[in-house]
């Protein structure tokens, strides 16, 4: 069993959650999935500079250096 800790979510990060209708947690994943772990492209997906998606990472406690697979093979 994993027990999470709540997280205080920022103005912002409850905004981007808002409109996407989903967890902000969710919104991120789904993102870097797409962009392959990207963090760059993820982050314009979402519509928020690098530095930040970077800081959302830290307090939603995803974890760097994540091999997402390679889905062109």
């Amino acid at each position: 069993m994993v027990t999470q800790i709540p997280v205080k979510l920022t103005k912002r990060m409850l905004k981007v959650q808002k409109k996407a209708g989903k967890p902000i947690s969710d919104v991120m994943a789904e993102a870097l999935t797409k962009a392959g772990g990207n963090v760059a492209e993820a982050a314009e997906l979402v519509g928020i500079d690098n530095t930040t998606f970077y800081a959302w990472m830290d307090r939603l406690g995803f974890r760097r250096g994540f091999q997402f697979p390679n889905n062109n093979q």
